[in-house]
């Protein structure tokens, strides 16, 4: 057996779900299997995301919804970092904020492996509003100061985007490409011509230059925006010249990526009663009824949908519970919104049918010894298995330390539309896993000896696709509020999916839902109400 064959690859997300691993892990792992002459495989661990009850929801599952139980002024459906914001924003007032995951954080989480933290999702920023909430939650964030390195044939260039780029082994003509790009759209007023450039493609731009320009965005891209350059919005890949390679000034991560920023925010929405929160739990319905909204949503431990009895039959799902409110922050991805939230007009459903999401794939490869710390990130052209690798311990360690000491390379595997099968079977992602690690070890040799567990995350859909009109037309439509529902999250940008833009929209949508209460408020007034009276409501228990 070769030494790959006993390395642990732990798998959470996708997956699991996918397979028909209920709740928020699999029962255990899976029994190693046998390998040739007689020794054991390694044990590949299996820990699902909860994207069954959604699916159900897509394929027209049946299902009545019950009495509202209680009320609260405000649900927050989902727990990202969007989600987590608005919480955070309407601490004032009563509000239950609904997860479908086990636990808070959204694509902005990490964790650790011997010491070691690392990033699975967005894993740094510059944007001033995550410095002041970091601040004010303790969290530290560290400076990057590191330009990014790049991988040009299978070799190693450091520093590309500045110095390295007279290095790199590329013909002269595509060096000079490079150059020119970066000298013409670094300081390019692409605002001005926001609506030209939004639909444009991006393919239009990068047609003058060499082929090797588009391969880098063809990897770059799908990264940071989910598209290639055929998809791309040419002000998102014009914008992308003033930050991209490292060169943006002020980037700052945690120990754990944002994974420890996002846990803080939970643990701060938290601490105000285990009551505002709830987790494992799927809201498959949001629907007005008079002045109020009733969220239908599938308890959490609750079974898997059960086939239906024909095949004109959906899905069935479980006993379902119900809550009413006066304001609802929509915190989830509008490809859920769209099924879920009947009665939106026309135009803002036709938007939401207009975005497109990526899936993606993270690979913690965890070390025993150092493989490479020559820089934060480097990027990997296209076409490759991976957009670029992180090294985890860059901003504690910057490159010193014991070289035996554990080390984490953080594999960054942004999918294609028609490729999102590949999440579906165990054995397509651990081969993706190692696959990833034979490339490591190509560009650094000796890497695969010293692996000793691969840490997997899946995301079916974290990041949509920035594509033309995005940003001028889809999103602004798609986000526009219904009644007293508000929308937050990145995909109602249209832009770049970062952390900042999620907190920024989650707060945004927190004070739409506080002006919608208080128009509540005046609206039970002017009746002569003391409070609201919603359907179920003589069932209900008090709130306290």
């Amino acid at each position: 057996m070769e030494r790959r064959d006993f390395i642990k690859i732990v798998i959470t997300g996708s997956l699991a779900s996918s397979l028909g691993c209920r709740g928020g892990a699999s029962g255990g792992t899976r029994p190693a299997a046998e390998a040739a002459g007689g020794a054991a495989a390694p044990e590949t661990s299996v820990r699902a995301e909860i994207n069954a009850f959604c699916h159900a929801v897509r394929d027209g599952a049946e299902f009545k919804r019950p009495r509202p139980a209680r009320h609260v002024p405000v649900v927050i459906v989902g727990g990202g970092a969007a989600g987590l914001a608005a919480a955070e924003a309407l601490r004032t007032v009563p509000a239950l904020l609904i997860e479908k995951e086990p636990t808070l954080g959204g694509n902005a989480t990490g964790g650790s492996w011997r010491g070691v933290g690392y990033s699975s999702g967005t894993s740094y920023n510059a944007a001033p509003v995550l410095k002041e909430l970091a601040a004010g939650l303790k969290v530290p964030l560290l400076p990057i100061d590191s330009v990014d390195g790049m991988i040009v044939n299978d070799i190693f260039v450091p520093d590309f985007f500045t110095t390295g780029l007279r290095r790199a082994p590329y013909p002269q003509a595509v060096r000079d490409a490079f150059r020119r790009f970066l000298d013409t759209y670094h300081t390019y007023d692409v605002d001005a011509e926001l609506p030209r450039l939004d639909n444009l493609p991006f393919a239009e731009i990068l047609k003058e230059y060499p082929k090797e320009i588009t391969d880098f965005f063809d990897s770059y891209g799908p990264n940071n925006w989910g598209a290639r350059v055929r998809d791309t919005s040419a002000y998102i890949g014009l914008q992308a010249a003033q930050w991209m390679g490292g060169l943006e000034p002020g980037r700052v991560t945690g120990e754990q990526g944002f994974g420890n920023l996002t846990r803080a925010m939970g643990e701060r929405v938290l601490s105000r009663g285990k009551e505002g929160v709830l987790t494992g739990a799927t809201v498959v319905r949001v629907e007005r009824d008079r002045d109020l909204f009733i969220v239908t949503y599938v308890p959490p431990g609750s079974d898997r949908p059960a086939e239906g009895t024909s095949p004109a039959t959906g899905p069935v799902m479980p006993p379902l519970a119900s809550i009413s409110a006066d304001a609802v922050v929509m915190a989830a991805p509008k490809l859920i919104v769209k099924y879920i939230v009947p009665g939106l007009p026309k135009d803002q459903q036709d938007a939401m049918f207009n975005f497109r999401y990526i899936p993606y794939m993270v690979a913690n490869l965890c070390f025993d010894g150092v493989v490479h710390d020559s820089c934060f990130d480097t990027d990997v052209p296209a076409p490759d298995l991976m957009s670029d690798v992180i090294c985890a311990d860059w901003v504690t360690r910057r490159g010193r330390g014991d070289r035996s000491r554990p080390t984490v390379l953080s594999c960054y595997m942004p999918q294609t539309e028609e490729d999102r099968h590949l999440f579906l079977e165990e054995a397509d992602v651990r081969a993706r896993a190692l696959a990833a690690l034979d490339r490591i070890d190509r560009w650094f040799p000796g890497a695969a000896e010293k692996c000793r567990e691969i840490q997997v995350r899946l995301r079916g859909h974290p990041m949509h696709l920035a594509t033309c009109g995005m940003v001028t037309k889809w999103a602004p439509l798609a986000r526009r509020p219904f009644g007293a529902m508000h929308f937050a999250g990145t995909d109602g940008l249209g832009e770049v999916s970062d952390l900042a833009g999620a907190v920024e929209t989650g707060r945004r949508a927190a004070q739409g839902a506080l002006a919608s209460i208080d128009a509540a408020a005046r609206r039970r007034g002017a009746r002569g109400h003391g409070a609201a009276a919603p359907v179920g409501a003589q069932e209900r228990p008090g709130l306290g």
